[in-house]
C-alpha cells in the first residue's frame, strides 16, 4: 500500500515478498524437500550474481550454476543436510521467483536490477571495494556500485566514494563520469562523512546541470544513472534547459523519455530546438505521445529523417517549421499540410520535381540543400517566399523563377547558377540578407546597390571584396561574412557606419586589425579557422567589442582584452 522512498528499500521490501512472504502467506514450505530461509537463499543467491557480474555475464548455464552452489554449500552444513546441489538449485529457480530458464540449460536473473542489487551485497561483504572502483568507468557496473553504496556501513561507503575521486583525478578520460557516479550514490548514503558528501558536491556542481551541448553530450556517455542528476525545468536557464534535454536524449531510454516530457511546454528557443531533434532517440509514437503533441514548436525546425517520422506528421496539430533529411522524396504527409512555415529539405538525392510544394500555400522560407536532381525552381514561383536557401543543386540552376518571388528578403546561394554578376539576377524584390557561398564565389557584385536596405552579406570570392569597396552606394549593413579570403586586409573594407558583426572564416590576414576600431558600432568579431596568427592588441580600446574565437584560429594580445570580452566556443 506504500512504497519505500528509497530504491534499496523497495528491493529490500520485493526480495521480503520474492524470498519469504509470498510463500509463507500461502503456507507453502519444503518445496523440493527443501526449506532455505530468506537469509540462507540471499547468500546463494548474490554469489551467482556477483560471479556474474564478475565475469561479465547476464546468464550461465545451468551445469555451471549447479557446480557453483555445489561449491558454496561447503560452508552452509544446514543446506547440505536438506539436499545435493541439484536440489538446492531446483528450489532456488523454482521459488525464489528471481531465477528463469529461458531455455532449458540457461539461466538469468528475472531482472538484471536484482542480479545488480544482490552482486553488490555480495561485493560488499567480500570487501571487494578496490574491484568497485577498478570496474566504475563500465556501465554495466553502474547500479552495482550505487547499490553497493546503500549496502555499505559508513565507513565503508567513504571508503568507497574517496576511490571514486581518486581515480576520477587520476583518469581524466573517465574523470567526469566518475564523479557523477559518485553523486548519483549519494541518494543511496542515508549517513555519510561530511567532508566526502561536501567535496562530491562541489565537484559536481560544476558538472550538473549540464550549461553547453557539447557538455550535455559528454554527460550522456556516462550513462542512464546521469538521468537521476537532471533537474527542471523551474530554476534553469535557457541555456542549461535545452543541454538538460538534450542529456536525456543522448541517453535515450523510457526513464529519459519522462525527463524531456518534463520540458514539453517550455517555449524557450533553445529549449525547443533540443525538443524537436529529440525524437531521433526514441520509438515515434511514444514521443510523439510523450513530447510532441504538447510541445510548442513554432521556434524550431522539426527534424524528419524516417518514413515512420513523416507518416506520423498528420498526428501532430501544428506544425511551423520541419527539416526533412535524407532520400524521403516530398512526403504527401508533408505537401498536404496548409500550417508549415518554414521547410528545409536536406541531402535528398531522390528528389526531382518540386511541384509538390506550390500546395503549402503559407510557405515562406525554403531551404533545399545537397539535391543534386533538383535543376529547376520553376514550381515555387507561386509561393509567398521571403527566404530562399539553394545549396548544392544540380547543374547550371536558371535564377529566372526569382522574378515571380516579389516578397523575397533573403537569398542565399552556394550552387552553380545561370547568372554571372548580382546586376542580372531576376525580380525586383528589395533583399535585405545576400549570400554567396564558396560555389558562388565567381559571380561579380557590380550591382550590389539595387538592394538600399541590404543588411548582411555574405561573399566567399576574392574579387568580391574588392567589388564591393567599388561601389558607388554602399549597403547600409550591419553584419557582414568573409570567407576563405587568402590575403584579407582589414583597410579594404568600407567604412560601414552601421556594420556590428564581422566574421572571418578560413580568412589569412595581409594587414593589421586597426582599422577595425574606425567603426564605430562594431560589436562582434568572430574568426574561425583563421590561418596564421591574429594580434588583437589593436582592438583593446574597443570597450563595447566581444571577440568570439573558434577552433582553429590562433590569437595574441588577448591579454589585453578583459576574460568577459573573449569568448573561446568549443
Amino acid at each position: 500500500m506504500q512504497l519505500p522512498r528509497a530504491r534499496k528499500e523497495l528491493y529490500d521490501a520485493a526480495l521480503d515478498m520474492l524470498l519469504v512472504r509470498r510463500d509463507t502467506e500461502r503456507e507453502i514450505s519444503g518445496v523440493e524437500g527443501v526449506y532455505l530461509a530468506r537469509d540462507e537463499q540471499i547468500a546463494l543467491l548474490q554469489r551467482l550474481a556477483y560471479w556474474l557480474i564478475r565475469n561479465g555475464q547476464v546468464e550461465a548455464g545451468r551445469d555451471e550454476a549447479v557446480e557453483l552452489v555445489g561449491g558454496w554449500l561447503d560452508s552452509m552444513p544446514q543446506v547440505r543436510a536438506q539436499g545435493g546441489a541439484e536440489q538446492v538449485f531446483t528450489h532456488l529457480l523454482i521459488r525464489s521467483g528471481l531465477l528463469l530458464e529461458p531455455v532449458p540449460g540457461s539461466v538469468i536473473f528475472v531482472h538484471r536490477t536484482f542480479q545488480d542489487y544482490l552482486g553488490a551485497k555480495a561485493a560488499v561483504e567480500a570487501r571487494d571495494f578496490g574491484v568497485l572502483v577498478k570496474n566504475a568507468h563500465d556501465d554495466t557496473w553502474d547500479d552495482v556500485v550505487r547499490m553497493a553504496v546503500g549496502h555499505a556501513r559508513p565507513d565503508e561507503r567513504t571508503r568507497l566514494l574517496r576511490g571514486l575521486l581518486r581515480r576520477a583525478d587520476r583518469n581524466k578520460g573517465a574523470r567526469n563520469r566518475l564523479v557523477l557516479l559518485a553523486a548519483a550514490c549519494l541518494e543511496h548514503s542515508p549517513e555519510l562523512d561530511p567532508a566526502t558528501r561536501s567535496e562530491i558536491e562541489s565537484r559536481t556542481t560544476h558538472l550538473m546541470p549540464p550549461r553547453t551541448l557539447s557538455r550535455a553530450d559528454e554527460i550522456a556517455k556516462a550513462g542512464e544513472f546521469v538521468l537521476d542528476l537532471l533537474k527542471g525545468p523551474a530554476d534553469l536557464c535557457e541555456e542549461e534547459a535545452a543541454a538538460t534535454v538534450r542529456t536525456a536524449a543522448r541517453v535515450g531510454g523510457p526513464r529519459a523519455l519522462a525527463v524531456i516530457a518534463r520540458f514539453k511546454h517550455d517555449d524557450r528557443l533553445r529549449v525547443t530546438v533540443q525538443l524537436s531533434e529529440g525524437w531521433q532517440h526514441f520509438d515515434t509514437d511514444d514521443y510523439i505521445n510523450a513530447v510532441l503533441k504538447g510541445a510548442p514548436l513554432s521556434g524550431a525546425f522539426l527534424r524528419v529523417d524516417s518514413s515512420s517520422q513523416a507518416a506520423a506528421l498528420p498526428r501532430l496539430s501544428r506544425l511551423h517549421s520541419v527539416s526533412l533529411i535524407g532520400d524521403l522524396g516530398l512526403p504527401a504527409e508533408l505537401t498536404d499540410r496548409r500550417d508549415v512555415e518554414r521547410l528545409q529539405i536536406v541531402q535528398n538525392a531522390t528528389l526531382t520535381d518540386l511541384s509538390p510544394l506550390a500546395a503549402m500555400e503559407r510557405l515562406s522560407m525554403l531551404g533545399l540543400h545537397s539535391c543534386p536532381r533538383v535543376s529547376t525552381i520553376t514550381p515555387l514561383s507561386s509561393l509567398p517566399l521571403r527566404e530562399l536557401h539553394l545549396y548544392r543543386l544540380g547543374g547550371a540552376l536558371s535564377l529566372k523563377p526569382l522574378a515571380a518571388l516579389g516578397q523575397l528578403a533573403t537569398l542565399s546561394i552556394d550552387c552553380a547558377t545561370d547568372v554571372t554578376t548580382v546586376r542580372d539576377i531576376p525580380g525586383d524584390s528589395d533583399l535585405r540578407s545576400f549570400q554567396l557561398w564558396r560555389s558562388a564565389r565567381y559571380m561579380d557584385l557590380i550591382g550590389l546597390g539595387r538592394w538600399p536596405g541590404l543588411e548582411q552579406l555574405t561573399l566567399a570570392g576574392d574579387k568580391q571584396l574588392a567589388q564591393l569597396a567599388q561601389e558607388q552606394t554602399q549597403p547600409p549593413l550591419s553584419a557582414l561574412q568573409v570567407l576563405g579570403q587568402a590575403a584579407f586586409d582589414p583597410a579594404s573594407l568600407p567604412h560601414y557606419e552601421h556594420l556590428n558583426s564581422l566574421f572571418l572564416s578560413k580568412c589569412r590576414l595581409s594587414g593589421s586589425l586597426r582599422p577595425l576600431a574606425a567603426l564605430p558600432n562594431l560589436s562582434q568579431l568572430t574568426f574561425s579557422d583563421c590561418l596564421g596568427s591574429i594580434d588583437l592588441e589593436p582592438l583593446a580600446q574597443m570597450e563595447h567589442l566581444e571577440v568570439v574565437v573558434h577552433p582553429g584560429t590562433l590569437i595574441e594580445g588577448a591579454d589585453r582584452f578583459p576574460p568577459e570580452r573573449i569568448r573561446y566556443m568549443s
